[in-house]
């Protein structure tokens, strides 16, 4: 990071302010140095979550409520065949 990169003012509440300021303080680094590796963690969590579930963080409610609505198709579905196959097999035994 240097003098030469953008700036981004920002304005926040007092007590996360005081917050960054502690947590600067505690990890010997600056209240921007701070900012910029929570910031970046979060981005990685995110990555983290994409790859451990599917869903990225640009999913929009729209794509994951259609998502729910072809698994619950898939599961009555799943159901249908199930309920046939218990049926089959107790007309077999009779």
């Amino acid at each position: 990071m240097s003098r030469t990169d953008p700036q981004f003012n920002l304005r926040i509440p007092a007590e996360l302010r005081d917050k960054i300021s502690r947590a600067a303080e505690r990890n010997k680094r600056s209240a921007t140095a701070e900012i910029i590796s929570r910031l970046e963690q979060s981005f990685e969590r995110d990555i983290a979550r994409f790859i451990h579930t599917g869903v990225s963080p640009n999913t929009t409610l729209d794509e994951i409520e259609e998502v729910k609505l072809g698994l619950s198709i898939a599961m009555e579905q799943l159901a249908q065949i199930q309920r046939a196959q218990a049926n089959q097999k107790h007309n077999g035994d009779d």
